[in-house]
């Protein structure tokens, strides 16, 4: 499994890099592990994801 500070070091390197995206998504985790909340974010992102198909699925309806 991947470790905390490993982590944190790719955040760093991705907000380095421009790639603010992956890093605003990592430090967000990062936090909600901090204050033991990473089940909320872990149920966040599930949510997000299913929503992101559901439109991803009525595009393709209506282009066909």
């Amino acid at each position: 499994m991947i470790e905390l500070e490993q982590l944190k070091e790719i955040a760093k390197e991705s907000a380095a890099d421009g790639d603010r995206n992956l890093a605003i998504v990592l430090y967000a985790y990062l936090g909600a592990v901090h204050a033991r909340r990473d089940d909320v974010f872990a149920t966040y992102c599930q949510v997000f994801a299913r929503h992101g198909l559901d439109a991803i699925d009525r595009q393709i309806s209506e282009r066909n």
